[in-house]
């Protein structure tokens, strides 16, 4: 695989940076209070804007030229995720039952494979276009939060009873 990144989140930071070797490439930004993200890589600047409640979508915009590039598109179970670009369907999937691995997929061939957690982790892949490089931090940070939520949503009232 020819791309090899890494990135690093702090524990209650809402950046994650990415980085190649020692040196920073890019960053995902979540904007306070709003269902907005912000992404850079290899000089590209995207807007991850989602909405819906029970049918979860994300619209990812370049920012640059304030066109509409992709959407994203999440499993009912929250395991997968449809990355949408013209004509080309990416697919996003975890590989593991701990959820510390995941991989990006077209026409069943492997074209990014990430390995992490909410805080750290590494990417391997194909060359491919930034906002798909992206995507697969962000679907995987949106899976994350919404796992928080619902953690937080079981356990409050159970602690507080």
């Amino acid at each position: 695989m020819d791309t090899q990144l890494s990135w690093k989140k702090g524990f209650f930071s809402r950046t994650c940076r990415i980085f190649s070797e020692n040196t920073e490439v890019g960053e995902l930004r979540h904007k306070n209070w709003t269902n907005t993200t912000e992404g850079n890589l290899q000089g590209k600047r995207y807007l991850f804007k989602t909405s819906g409640f029970f049918h979860i979508k994300t619209r990812i915009i370049d920012i640059d030229y304030h066109v509409v590039v992709g959407e994203i598109t999440y499993g009912f179970w929250r395991t997968k995720a449809t990355i949408e670009y013209d004509d080309l369907s990416y697919e996003w999937t975890y590989n593991n039952s701990w959820h510390t691995r995941w991989r990006i997929t077209q026409s069943g061939k492997t074209l990014v494979d990430y390995q992490g957690t909410s805080s750290k982790g590494k990417i391997d892949g194909l060359p491919v276009p930034p906002f798909v490089l992206l995507s697969g931090l962000f679907i995987a940070d949106h899976f994350w939060q919404m796992a928080v939520a619902v953690m937080v949503a079981i356990f409050v009232p159970v602690v507080l009873t």
